[in-house]
């Protein structure tokens, strides 16, 4: 898991890198206002719960 949030972080910086530079040599291309993935989504209890026990359930087919 440690290894896709490290992939997923160095993919956004990436994402950052190239609107920062589209944006200094394009005028069309701007850089964004707010950063990315800052929208907040509403979860229903229920989803978190079985967002929960898939973790959960995660961690012991690891084990095996």
């Amino acid at each position: 898991m440690r290894s896709k949030v490290t992939d997923y972080t160095a993919w956004l910086n990436g994402v950052y890198v190239a609107k920062a530079i589209a944006s200094c040599f394009s005028k069309g291309a701007k850089y964004p206002d707010k950063p990315f993935g800052t929208e907040t989504k509403e979860v229903s209890p229920e989803d978190e719960f079985k967002l929960f026990i898939e973790v959960f359930n995660s961690r012991f087919k690891k084990m095996q």
